[in-house]
């Protein structure tokens, strides 16, 4: 068994942006053109919410999130090799920090997963991210490491945000466990995250004067040779071709 630390052992499971109900109305007609994307209403326990579910060859994929209490971007990691790691004895390895401890249901009732972050849904101050760290049940471990193949998505390469330089403390202070590298300037901020095959997602965050909230702008994604992709616009969103392999998702 690795002797390395329970956040060396996490990549990234997934990440959202929110959308309102009509944006996510126009965004679900994308799906018909990127094959194994998907429209889906999740209910969890008793609570629910509804997205647009793009995944990758590298077990991670994108949600297009509306949920009401959804932050302006959400990182979720879990245990590259679940049955040698727990993720909730990250807090152990963090023990200053304040963490909030949760669980999720499926829509039976039955556990789902148990998750770990210094945010939570009810935080009524909206926290410029939210980041956690998910230990599935053992029922749960194949959809979240067990990719079905071909994707039309090789692999996400880069998220472009936007912030208000007021609002990087705040973002900061939710960030300090969080997997690979992270960068901090003047200008820009840099959160460099593992996937489970060795390759890595920039969060590329661009600063600016005053207290905007984080601002989705584009998501560069890499696409399998030999697959396709329909482009267009969609409501405010555009899917394009920006290179023979490569496809963008941005924010007109």
């Amino acid at each position: 068994m690795s002797t390395s630390s329970i956040r060396e052992r996490l990549a990234l499971d997934h990440f959202y942006i929110p959308a309102s109900a009509d944006e996510l109305g126009a965004l679900s007609k994308m799906t018909s053109g990127l094959r194994d994307s998907s429209y889906s209403r999740i209910v969890s326990g008793d609570d629910h919410w509804e997205g647009v579910y793009i995944p990758s060859r590298t077990g991670d994929y994108f949600e297009i999130v509306h949920y009401p209490r959804a932050a302006p971007l959400g990182l979720a990691f879990s245990p590259a090799k679940p049955q040698y790691t727990d993720a909730r004895k990250l807090a152990k390895e963090f023990p200053a920090l304040a963490w909030k401890r949760g669980s999720r249901l499926t829509d039976t009732h039955q556990p789902w997963f148990d998750w770990l972050s210094l945010s939570d849904d009810a935080d009524p101050t909206f926290p410029p991210i939210k980041a956690w760290a998910m230990h599935y049940h053992f029922t749960h471990w194949p959809q979240s490491t067990t990719p079905s193949g071909p994707r039309v998505i090789d692999r996400f390469k880069r998220v472009e945000l936007i912030l208000g330089r007021d609002i990087v403390p705040s973002l900061r202070a939710l960030v300090p466990w969080i997997p690979g590298s992270q960068r901090w300037g003047d200008g820009k901020i840099a959160l460099v995250l593992p996937l489970r095959d060795g390759h890595e997602l920039l969060i590329d965050i661009r600063l600016k004067d005053g207290d905007e909230r984080l601002s989705f702008l584009s998501l560069e994604m890499e696409i399998t040779r030999g697959q396709d992709i329909a482009p267009g616009k969609f409501g405010p969103f555009e899917l394009a071709m920006t290179a023979a392999h490569t496809a963008v998702f941005r924010k007109l």
